[in-house]
């Protein structure tokens, strides 16, 4: 590398004549090229420097030597005032103070050499200037790039020194460089500086920064107000682009993607921002945002392909980051957008002329009003969040003239402004779920929606005709709605349901009951349920169009308890767009209604909330539900939820569950409960017991208690009889006689409890909670009432304990405790065995116990705890308490009545002095 020679003072320059200063840099410096020395005449405008006539880079006149500088070369330009009046490749250029350089031709000498302390404002003609090394400048005005579009000059910085690391910076000194233009070729590696241009170098872009292959790797330059960033070539984002930040260096006003270029985004957690617009238009340009887990900001508009095919790629991974949009985004006729799990926000217009389209999330956040307009949209979740008007309902602030398709299990979220839906707008549904409005509020403070929206809901087919519990919640839905839903089925029928209704048996009325069949007219919407016949192997989406209930809904409910008459035994249905807590649902309708009953089709049998019904209601579906009065039944919008949640009913302090189940050969079965709650009673308790529904296939086996009135129960809560006590069964067979009873296994026994079940004509008698099941050959379809027995017995309760020598030990405390076979195993099943046990592992353990008189079962979990010797009170730290029990230990207090935890540190059977010398260096340490 050619080395430039030394500042020159004032007093060298009087002492040595131009031919011998030229001399002496060649001979020191290693023909270092240089500007020409300035001649002693002082320029008033300059202060001590001095100021040589102007010449041009081409001129020989202007170099040492007359040697003008070429490829390769090192320049020094001090006290002397260049203008480039050629494009030049040097190796680098270095402008102490005094030194000029002008990268554009300039028409007005007379200017430069009365106003050199400020950019030159005459017209000129921009030329390039390539750096193959490095720009190095101390002087604060001495690099002129020119400052408007007349002049245009350009800067390219070909160079590979910041490989090198610190001290190797592309742009280097104390001051800042200014350039119009700036190009980094392909293989370039640029590092900017990082500095502020005051005490460090750092570079300011006016108009364009063009990426052309190039990488930056360190520093990055100040962006000009109206400059671009351009990506000319497939480039992946480097440091020219500061991440996290909002302003400042590196914060680019326009980004522009060109034409056969690309743009990566990486995989970067950061967050990046630009001020301006963002561009990707050019023919086959394209931006990947794929693999970012930050969010890219847009403070302008986007557009995308414009001018070309152009692609915006999304990722195909939910949870990546978003491209938020503070104004418009536009994507033309010629643009793709690719991915299907995009996160996006815009708080402008949306015109979507383009293909793809399909997104995880899209928001529309804007301040003003928004417009939707183009081709169609799919989105698993769409939140429209506008703040443009809180005062009127109904006055579109955000306009959705595209059509939209919320993907099933997708969201609708309308959290702020009125909605205008001009298009179609379609809450799909199939086999992965349905989707679901989250916010229903219809109210100008929050939202309000204005347009239809087609309302799918999905059932899928079984392998039998099967009874179905519906409901409509779309407004102005209408029996040729669903008829329509069914028409691919061989056949179909739809009932509803009348409480009120009494059972007629005569001949004349031919059978005429509370079920009837509906053939036209518009569906009920507010909360009642249907029931419809569907056929076998037979999937359905049933589907309406209409408004949808944003506001509480009531139902008065009657209760009919005539012969024959309904009983307050009500089909009900969500009827919002969106699931409800089955809890929430109880609590708000407490007092009337104690439980829900949801028909499961594949098994053709109720199931109870209070034991075994899921938790949420889904959209659109029905569910029995009995009354303990006539009166009304809310379905308020705070009921509103959403997935299937694990649900467990509050406010009952439950002691447990026993769940017996009967089943047949093929399957089939029908299940009853009891239920143990300190507050229940013998007799129907509408908190805590529920009734027996009736499955709706007789080909099912059924079974269930009852009172002493007759009533019928799915739940039994017994109260005082649940130990001690007896209950008694009643099965029903169906298609088949072979049945077999046992526990269900979903809800295990809760401890010190086991049940015998007990077969009053055959004497034979089975534990249940263990792998035995009774096993019965009776007659199909027939009803044994008096045969089947339950009896609850309290058991001895297993413990565990923990000492400093035998390990871990299991004991089955309790009267009787004797009469049991007890078997015990590692719950990771490394270690098994028989009976009460000493010196385990710490660890939890699994243990049954049988009753070898009566075959009662029992099973429990324990933990073996693990010990810290010299912590005899087991608290954690080894303190002056555990001091004292040794000490205690050692020397037994006279009539002590009791016992101490093993203090027999040493494990030698006595207690010594050894165990204290043991126990002291753990004094007042924690436990591990």
């Amino acid at each position: 590398m050619v080395q430039p020679c030394p500042t020159l003072s004032r007093d060298l320059l009087g002492t040595f004549s131009k031919v011998s200063l030229a001399l002496a840099c060649v001979f020191f410096i290693n023909h270092a090229v240089y500007a020409q020395p300035p001649g002693a005449i002082l320029a008033k405008n300059h202060g001590t420097a001095y100021i040589d006539s102007v010449r041009a880079w081409s001129d020989p006149n202007a170099w040492v030597g007359g040697v003008v500088p070429g490829t390769g070369d090192a320049v020094w330009i001090q006290n002397s005032i260049i203008v480039m009046d050629v494009d030049v490749t040097v190796s680098s250029v270095t402008i102490p103070p005094y030194g000029y350089l002008y990268l554009y031709d300039v028409n007005d000498v007379a200017a430069l050499t009365t106003d050199g302390t400020t950019q030159y404002s005459g017209t000129g003609n921009g030329h390039t200037l390539t750096i193959t090394d490095y720009v190095e400048l101390t002087h604060n005005v001495g690099f002129k790039a020119g400052d408007d579009a007349t002049k245009g000059s350009t800067l390219v910085l070909n160079s590979t020194t910041a490989l090198g690391g610190a001290g190797n910076e592309t742009i280097r000194g104390t001051k800042r460089v200014t350039a119009w233009n700036i190009e980094v070729p392909s293989g370039a590696t640029v590092d900017f500086n990082s500095g502020n241009g005051t005490t460090k170098a750092s570079t300011t872009v006016l108009n364009k920064l063009s990426m052309k292959g190039g990488t930056v790797t360190g520093g990055a330059p100040t962006y000009g107000a109206a400059s671009t960033l351009s990506y000319e070539a497939a480039e992946t984002v480097g440091t020219e682009w500061t991440a996290s930040a909002t302003t400042g260096q590196g914060v680019p006003q326009n980004v522009t993607v060109a034409a056969g270029a690309s743009l990566n985004m990486g995989t970067s957690a950061s967050n990046y921002t630009l001020r301006g617009d963002l561009s990707v238009d050019g023919a086959s340009s394209a931006l990947d945002l794929s693999g970012m887990d930050g969010n890219l900001t847009v403070e302008g508009h986007m557009s995308l392909g414009t001018s070309g095919a152009s692609t915006l790629t999304f990722t195909s991974t939910e949870g990546k980051g978003d491209l938020i949009i503070d104004g418009n985004l536009t994507v033309a006729a010629n643009g793709t957008i690719s991915g299907t799990q995009g996160d996006l926000k815009i708080a402008g217009n949306f015109t979507h002329g383009g293909s793809g389209g399909t997104f995880n999330f899209v928001e529309f956040n804007g301040s003003t009003v928004q417009s939707v307009t183009g081709t169609a949209l799919t989105v698993d979740s769409l939140v429209v969040d506008n703040s443009q008007d809180d005062d009127t309902l109904l006055d579109g602030d955000v306009t959705l003239s595209s059509n939209i398709d919320i993907t099933p299990r997708g969201v609708f979220n309308p959290v702020d402004g009125s909605v205008d839906i001009q298009g179609t707008f379609t809450m799909n549904s199939d086999t992965t779920g349905t989707a679901r409005i989250a916010t229903l509020a219809n109210n100008a403070a929050t939202s309000d929606v204005d347009g239809d929206i087609t309302f799918e809901r999905y059932v899928p087919a079984t392998t039998d005709n099967s009874w179905l519990s519906i409901g409509n919640y779309v407004g102005g839905a209408t029996y040729g709605d669903w008829s329509s839903s069914l028409s691919s089925m061989p056949f179909w029928l739809i009932f509803e349901w009348d409480e009120t209704h009494t059972l007629v048996t005569t001949d004349a009325a031919n059978g005429a009951n509370a079920w009837s069949i509906i053939s036209s007219g518009a569906l009920e919407s507010t909360g009642i349920g249907y029931t419809v016949l569907t056929a076998a192997n037979n999937a359905a989406t049933f589907s309406a169009t209409g408004a949808y209930n944003a506001i509480d809904q009531t139902q008065t409910l009657t209760l009919s308890n005539g012969a024959g008459q309904g009983g307050g035994w009500h089909l009900v249905s969500n009827p919002f767009p969106s699931p409800i807590d089955g809890s929430q649902f109880l609590t708000d309708n407490s007092g009337r209604v104690s439980s829900y009953y949801l028909y499961d089709n594949t098994t053709d049998i109720f199931t109870n909330s209070s034991t075994n019904a899921t938790a949420t209601i889904d959209v659109g579906q029905a569910f029995w539900i009995q009354v303990s009065s006539a009166g009304d039944v809310y379905f308020n919008t705070s009921q509103i939820t959403h997935g299937a949640n694990d649900f467990v009913r509050t406010g009952l302090e439950d002691q447990g569950i026993v769940g017996v189940r009967i089943e047949q050969e093929d399957g089939r079965f029908g299940q009853t409960f009891i239920r143990f709650h300190e507050d229940a009673q013998d007799s129907w308790d509408w908190e805590y017991d529920a009734t027996f529904k009736q499955s709706g296939n007789n080909a099912n086996p059924e079974i269930y208690s009852i009172l002493e009135d007759g009533h019928k129960l799915m739940v039994n809560a017994p109260g005082s009889t649940a130990f001690g006590g007896e209950i008694d069964l009643v099965v029903e067979t169906g298609s088949t006689g072979n049945v077999s009873i046992a526990l269900d296994e979903e809800f295990p026994l809760p401890q010190g409890v086991c049940v015998l079940l007990e077969d009053n004509e055959t004497g034979e008698t089975i534990g249940l909670g263990g792998d035995d099941a009774l096993e019965l050959t009776l007659s199909s379809n027939t009803v044994y009432s008096d045969r089947f027995t339950l009896t609850f017995m309290e058991t001895p309760l297993f413990t565990s304990t923990t000492s400093h020598c035998e390990g871990g030990s299991i004991h089955f405390n309790g009267e009787s405790s004797e009469d049991w076979a007890i078997s015990w195993d590692a719950l990771d099943g490394s270690v098994g065995g028989d009976g009460c046990v000493v010196g385990l592992d710490p660890g939890e353990y699994h243990l049954e116990a049988t009753n070898l008189l009566n075959q009662c079962f029992t099973s429990s979990s324990v933990v073996i705890e693990p010990v810290c010797m010299g912590d005899f009170n087991l608290n954690g730290e080894r303190d002056i308490t555990d001091l004292l029990m040794l000490l205690v230990g050692i020397q037994p207090v006279e009539n002590f009545e009791g016992t101490f935890p093993s203090t027999d540190c040493d494990c030698d059977g006595v207690m010594t002095t050894l165990d204290l010398l043991m126990f002291l260096p753990q004094f007042g340490a924690f436990c591990e």
